[in-house]
């Protein structure tokens, strides 16, 4: 979720107690969400040419101070992120309705943005854990209504999944939705476990699956499974999304562009 590596993560946590983790007795460390803010934080920090030395020098209180923050979201950004946080979903709705009445596709965009700020403003403490549980849940039903107006229930040749385990299913709503505004018959089943995934590869003819990522994967992994689906089927395998964007394809060697 952060990109950095076990031992870097033990040794800022050793070295600087900038973290707070639980030890279980089993001996593994477990960490909260306002840890998991702290390391994005100071991640993003050195990124921009800050140094560890520097960062320091803030306390982990101010970290997570969101006013810290403030000036990273518009005006328009922080009202809706207010509606969020006060469970006015009503404004949330009258925003996106209007929107859809003029064009489908910018209110898929509009969606995604949506979305987008909602993992920000989560991460800079703004929205809670459960804030930005029951925001997505609202979505998801508020875009199955509006999809039921556009499926035709043609017998689909494009499968639209999430990558096993990855339980962040919305983008992928959002790509069948564009799916189906451009006609194409297809079938949105969110996360399957991959024995279930597999099985339904098996069982129909796709031309195209897309699998959506959301929290970054190793690159093997991704190879791996579109190895497994290619022994069973000759559909077309398409990796999308934020954790796919965030997966380090290995660069080549002389040797293998040779081969």
């Amino acid at each position: 979720m952060t990109g950095l590596s076990p031992a870097r993560i033990r040794k800022w946590q050793e070295r600087y107690n900038i973290l707070r983790p639980t030890q279980a007795h089993n001996g593994y460390y477990y960490y909260d969400n306002d840890d998991l803010r702290v390391l994005l934080f100071i991640k993003n920090q050195l990124s921009n040419g800050k140094t560890l030395k520097e960062l320091l020098n803030i306390s982990r209180e101010q970290v997570l101070n969101k006013n810290l923050y403030l000036h990273e979201f518009t005006q328009k950004e922080l009202e809706l992120i207010n509606y969020i946080s006060n469970y006015q979903y009503h404004e949330i709705q009258k925003h996106l309705d209007s929107i859809y009445k003029k064009s489908f596709l910018k209110w898929i965009s509009e969606i995604r943005n949506l979305l987008i700020l909602v993992g920000r403003a989560w991460e800079k403490n703004f929205l809670s854990v459960a804030d930005e549980h029951s925001i997505s849940n609202w979505i998801r039903s508020y875009i199955a209504k509006h999809l039921l107006k556009e499926m035709k229930f043609e017998k689909p040749v494009w499968l639209v999944c999430v990558f096993p385990g990855d339980t962040h299913e919305l983008g992928a709503m959002l790509h069948f939705a564009k799916l189906l505004y451009y006609k194409v018959p297809a079938k949105f089943v969110g996360m399957l476990p991959k024995h279930e995934l597999l099985r339904e590869i098996r069982q129909n003819s796709y031309r195209k699956i897309s699998i959506s990522v959301v929290l970054p994967k190793k690159w093997k992994e991704l190879e791996n499974l579109r190895k497994e689906i290619q022994k069973i089927s000759n559909a077309k395998v398409l990796f999308g999304g934020y954790g796919f964007k965030q997966t380090q394809k290995p660069k080549k060697t002389i040797k293998n562009i040779r081969t």
